[in-house]
């Protein structure tokens, strides 16, 4: 019995995350898109649909044998929202983020950085539109322009002072202060490095086929670069769960010092897929040595700005973490 319910939690964690990346798919997509039988399929939908975690969005064109039209199916932006956190040497910022990962809110400017980090956080919460999206706070997700344990714990480094042993039970503990609501805490809370958040994103971002992903995060003040790796959908973290650290930050390191780490990693990963975020001050054209390993491979390359890559590649995970709770039969419980 436990493994058919893990083998229907599989599925159904399969469905959700087709039509989380594409939205608009039938019955008969997913079938295919899966492998399982159409009527595995229907039976799982129909759940899904009673649970309003997804909704029908209208009619397709019929297949080309003929007959009816399809039905469309997307996940419900209704149901409820993410709340991600993005928390950087400069201040904080914030987003909301809808059942069917669109963003619906993007704060319009950064919360300067307090003394003590909860006061910043809180600050943020307390920022957020008090006319929140309709729905229960499913998950929140917060990001640190630091390194971050596998754990959710957040290590002070150069630039970033600050240190979080138990950053997952300070964000649940925090998000109760949201305007407008109940007081509960979600039970999806996450915490990872911006540099995987960013990579989580272009991922989502990505054509099908890519397996192996590097995201580059350069900033300018203090200089660094940072890696997020992607290897089949997951976080390479390395055995120390600071993989990303390329060049941590530093007042002294020189763009040339940035573009040659870069295109180290670069030769090192041999990736499918790039993405790049680049500050103001700094353009694609200053990385010579990086640009160059692109041309010489044919990687593809896309650069994001990273403000929305790490916000919305963190509220991502928050939904991943929240589908977990839900295909294993636990109780998801929202704010």
């Amino acid at each position: 019995m436990a493994a058919q319910e893990a083998i229907k939690g599989k599925n159904l964690k399969s469905i959700l995350l087709l039509l989380r990346r594409r939205p608009g798919l039938s019955r008969a997509d997913l079938a295919r898109l899966t492998g399982l039988q159409r009527s595995t399929v229907s039976n799982l939908v129909r759940e899904l649909l009673e649970d309003s975690r997804v909704i029908e969005t209208g009619r397709g064109s019929p297949g080309s044998s003929g007959g009816k039209p399809t039905i469309l199916l997307a996940l419900n932006p209704g149901r409820g929202y993410y709340v991600s956190l993005l928390w950087g040497s400069r201040g904080f910022e914030a987003a909301l983020v809808d059942a069917s990962g669109a963003a619906v809110y993007m704060s319009p400017r950064r919360v300067p950085p307090a003394g003590d980090p909860e006061a910043g956080l809180l600050r943020l919460l307390h920022a957020l539109p008090a006319d929140a999206p309709s729905g229960a706070v499913l998950g929140v997700a917060l990001v640190a322009g630091s390194v971050v344990t596998s754990a959710g714990a957040i290590r002070a480094s150069a630039g970033f002072p600050h240190s979080l042993p138990d950053a997952p039970g300070l964000l649940r503990q925090l998000i109760t202060a949201v305007p407008g609501g109940s007081g509960v805490a979600p039970s999806a809370a996450v915490v990872e490095n911006d540099a995987n958040c960013v990579a989580i994103h272009a991922g989502e971002c990505a054509r099908d086929g890519i397996r192996h992903l590097l995201a580059l995060v350069f900033t300018a003040r203090p200089p660094s670069v940072g890696a997020g790796l992607l290897a089949d959908g997951t976080i390479w973290r390395g055995s120390h769960g600071s993989a990303g650290e390329l060049l941590p930050p530093g007042r002294r390191h020189t763009l040339r010092e940035l573009d040659r780490a870069a295109a180290t990693a670069l030769r090192f990963a041999d990736p499918d897929h790039l993405a790049v975020t680049l500050p103001d001050s700094i353009g694609w054209e200053d990385l010579t040595a990086t640009a160059e390993v692109v041309r010489e491979s044919g990687i593809t390359m896309e650069q994001f700005p990273h403000r929305d890559a790490a916000l919305l590649g963190a509220a991502n995970l928050a939904f991943q973490a929240e589908l977990e709770v839900y295909v294993s039969g636990g109780r998801v419980q929202v704010w």
